[in-house]
């Protein structure tokens, strides 16, 4: 299926019916007219299928930016409440404080360090 301009979704019959209706004008208006009445339809279905690719492209950006601004503020807000963390740790535990802080925050960013 296409997606025409409107965001109106053409079936394969309505493609099908342009292209008999094309080729009706191509028998009727003889074959000087064939080149620029194929090359007419071969524009507005590349046109329809660069809208419909456009159209996607665009969601899934956007899905991919709202990913991104919330993953960053979460890894920013656990970094600013990891360094006092770790400082308190560091004073009543020593290095095994640190480790344990640090690896709580690497279980919580865990789905931004490792990539997709």
């Amino acid at each position: 299926m296409l997606e025409s301009g409107e965001g109106n979704t053409l079936s394969n019959a309505d493609v099908q019916g342009q292209l008999r209706s094309h080729i009706a004008a191509l028998r009727e208006m003889g074959p000087e007219w064939q080149e620029p009445l194929v090359e007419a339809f071969l524009a507005r279905v590349e046109q329809r299928v660069n809208e419909l690719v456009d159209r996607r492209v665009q969601e899934r950006l956007g899905k991919m930016s709202t990913f991104r601004s919330r993953s960053t503020s979460r890894l920013a807000i656990s970094l600013a409440f990891a360094i006092p963390l770790m400082g308190i740790a560091g004073g009543f535990a020593g290095l095994t404080g640190v480790v344990l802080v640090l690896g709580a925050i690497l279980l919580l960013n865990w789905d931004q360090i490792i990539p997709r």
